[in-house]
């Protein structure tokens, strides 16, 4: 029994279990992904879920995934500077957006307050699922590079659940940026030796998305998609010139 609570098969069970209620809870809720209704309506089963999965890693899996909450990277490692710019870059960005939702005809506080906790719920629950758990497991098998490959690739599949909440061809979409996104928090996670950098950026991002479509609409929702493909390429290629550095150190 010992044998069969091995890393990766800790990972499957908590992959198979989120993704199980994430369809329970789409199909719950039975409003579109873009419609305004959804994320007040989906606030109860995130955080569920998010419960959940710090649940699992705590009694599970926190032996062989840590926090490493003491870890001295963010002052000590020089290649997360190269984060920086697109950071500063994203985080007006989204505080510009976030003025304009909170100007419009429709805003409501509680709803807001609820995108909030939702956006929370969700930064917590996926990047303990695909990297402090998932990205760990894969590593044992594989290098670096390749494990930040396969870990966002599972965690872009992850998305294809919001094909049970109407969201139609869109969501090929989503699943690409969910894709490109979990390569970003991938290297960021294991350039800082820490989660919670990840589950800021994360929670940023989603309440972003999420916002869009509650406050506006989902055209606008849909307008997003040039502010990610602008943004993630400009992460990708922080990443892609600190891998030449690290190739070039090791020769």
């Amino acid at each position: 029994m010992k044998a069969f609570f091995i890393q990766e098969y800790k990972f499957l069970i908590l992959f198979f279990s989120i993704f199980l209620m994430s369809i329970f809870g789409v199909n719950a809720v039975g409003v579109n992904y873009l419609d305004i209704a959804f994320v007040p309506a989906f606030f109860p089963y995130e955080l569920a879920m998010a419960l959940f999965t710090i649940l699992f890693w705590f009694f599970i899996s926190k032996k062989d995934s840590p926090l490493r909450m003491n870890s001295k990277s963010f002052t000590s490692e020089k290649n997360l500077s190269h984060f920086l710019l697109p950071t500063i870059i994203a985080i007006p960005l989204l505080l510009t957006i976030t003025f304009t939702y909170t100007t419009t005809k429709n805003f409501d506080w509680v709803i807001f307050l609820k995108l909030v906790g939702v956006s929370i719920a969700v930064g917590f629950n996926e990047e303990f699922v695909f990297r402090l758990v998932g990205l760990n497991a894969v590593l044992r098998h594989t290098s670096p590079v390749k494990a930040m490959l396969i870990s966002s690739l599972i965690f872009g599949l992850f998305h294809l659940t919001n094909l049970f909440s109407g969201m139609g061809s869109i969501v090929i979409f989503q699943v690409i940026n969910a894709s490109l996104l979990g390569f970003v928090f991938a290297y960021i996670y294991l350039k800082t030796g820490s989660i919670f950098y990840t589950v800021i950026l994360h929670g940023l991002w989603d309440f972003s998305s999420f916002s869009s479509a509650q406050f506006v609409n989902k055209e606008y929702a849909l307008a997003n998609f040039p502010f990610v493909i602008f943004l993630t390429p400009l992460f990708l290629f922080f990443i892609a010139k600190d891998l030449k550095k690290d190739r070039n150190n090791k020769n």
